[in-house]
């Protein structure tokens, strides 16, 4: 691994480089990651990151692993509490599907194993980053991002499908007992309500703070890129954000270029990977387990795009969906990055009204998902 070591050595030297040379487009860089951050990512992920903990601090850990066992095992070779990360990686984006995954193996609802295959899938990019980032300000298409997020979220699901049939055969229950769960006898005094929500909004943002970091670091990174035709290439294996952005511009033909966007939103990039990696390395869990599961991920969404934006393409429909767009966005553009408008808006309340509509759709849609699953296992598991 030295070689390895060295090229991360070189890279970091130009990155330094870079910043000493160019300091106003680097300051730049910083100014606008930060905006991103503020205006963005806190607002969107912060209160999935409490939400989770609270939830499988209050049992839902154990309710998913009571009724959701006979869909999850035999898909995932899962526990009915794995379905918890999966609804909120589904419904909020990266990282917080990892995030909730670790939650739930430190808590003792899952084992080590069943850990490391759910992050094999649990971990997926958001309706709010696909829909109307990705489709509506990119690509002038809801409907597009509609499809977009539709095969996101099948290809998931068949990556940890697929991830479960070749992961090595384990014992589960040699693994049931987890060194990192704390005391918990029958002496040991139970927590009030108010140390729940201390301990999740704590743990919340550091975990928040990670991942700004990340974003502000890679933002700086893809500055110090020469533009050239394979930079947004670069750049989506870097952080998916500007490297989409930048292959939606392209003058590919759509087929081909819509299958390597939901090829890269799949696989992440580099950026996330990290995050990630931060979020799991207090659970001394490893991170190959994601790292395969992303490229089976990224394999099946650029397969199944490929399939359906060609059968788009014979019917007629393609064109359509691709023009389908509105001239009024939903989001802006601030910077060379990507904001909900909401957060751009003048006026304090109708940033407030539109996010509560956000979190209460999410919320809604987190319920019925548990509520399907509930009712499919019910069916899996009759007499």
């Amino acid at each position: 691994m030295k070689w390895f070591k060295a090229v991360v050595v070189l890279i970091l030297c130009y990155v330094t480089f870079c910043l000493v040379m160019f300091p106003d487009a680097c300051i730049t860089a910083v100014s606008g990651a930060l905006k991103l951050c503020v205006t963005a990512v806190i607002p969107t992920l912060f209160p999935f990151f409490v939400c989770s903990s609270l939830l499988i601090a209050f049992g839902l850990g154990e309710f998913g692993s009571r009724f959701l066992s006979g869909v999850m095992r035999p898909l995932f070779k899962v526990s009915g509490a794995g379905a918890v990360a999966v609804i909120l990686g589904v419904v909020s984006g990266y990282p917080v599907g990892a995030s909730c995954a670790v939650e739930l193996y430190k808590t003792g609802k899952i084992t080590k194993p069943e850990a490391e295959r759910l992050l094999s899938f649990c971990n997926n990019s958001g309706p709010l980053f696909i829909i109307g980032t990705v489709g509506f300000a990119m690509n002038s298409s809801v409907a597009l991002g509609g499809v977009l997020y539709i095969i996101h979220i099948t290809a998931a699901i068949s990556a940890g499908i697929i991830y479960a049939k070749i992961s090595s055969k384990k014992n589960i229950e040699n693994n049931l007992i987890n060194p990192l769960i704390v005391d918990m006898s029958p002496d040991k005094k139970p927590k009030k309500l108010i140390e729940f929500f201390g301990d999740a909004v704590s743990k919340s943002v550091i975990t928040i703070l990670n991942v700004c970091g990340f974003v502000v670091f890679f933002a700086v990174v893809e500055k110090t890129i020469p533009e050239f035709i394979g930079s947004p290439f670069i750049n989506s294996l870097l952080e998916i954000t500007g490297g989409i952005n930048g292959m939606s511009s392209m003058g590919i033909e759509p087929v081909l270029k819509f299958s390597l966007i939901s090829m890269f939103l799949a696989m992440s990039g580099l950026s996330v990977f990290l995050q990630v990696s931060s979020i799991i390395s207090s659970a001394d869990i490893s991170p190959k387990s994601y790292a395969v599961g992303k490229l089976i991920h990224g394999g099946v969404a650029f397969i199944l795009t490929y399939v359906v934006m060609l059968v788009l393409k014979l019917t007629g429909w393609l064109q359509q969906i691709i023009g389908s767009g509105s001239a009024a966005s939903a989001f802006a553009m601030s910077e060379g990055w990507i904001v909900p408008a909401a957060f751009n808006s003048t006026c304090p309340l109708d940033s407030v009204l539109q996010y509560a509509c956000l979190m209460a759709g999410s919320a809604l849609w987190c319920l019925l998902s548990m509520a399907v699953l509930a009712l499919a296992s019910a069916f899996f598991c009759k007499d």
